[in-house]
């Protein structure tokens, strides 16, 4: 399967997420998201857009989570990929990304 670049595409206080999200460009997610999530009160961050995606995923939403929790921001997410939202279930933590 052919990979597709990660991007993220902000206006105002919506966020789009497309490319793939996994572990190779995770640590990316996490620097250009977080800086977004602490930057704005409110960020709905849309998934999309996103090609495929893994577990590291829902790592990056649960930080980013702690992360506007912290800062006394709100982030949101829509659009989560059917998987994630699975996984989430599986592993308890729906309430965090819902």
């Amino acid at each position: 399967m052919k990979k597709v670049a990660f991007a993220v595409e902000q206006t105002d206080e919506l966020c789009k997420v497309s490319g793939d999200l996994d572990f190779t460009t995770a640590k990316e997610a996490l620097d250009r998201l977080g800086a977004m999530v602490g930057a704005s009160e409110q960020l709905q961050i849309s998934f999309e857009n996103v090609a495929s995606c893994n577990s590291a995923a829902l790592a990056l939403m649960v930080e980013l989570k702690g992360l506007a929790r912290r800062a006394g921001h709100q982030v949101t997410f829509n659009q989560v990929p059917e998987g994630i939202q699975q996984l989430a279930r599986v592993c308890q933590v729906e309430e965090i990304i819902a």
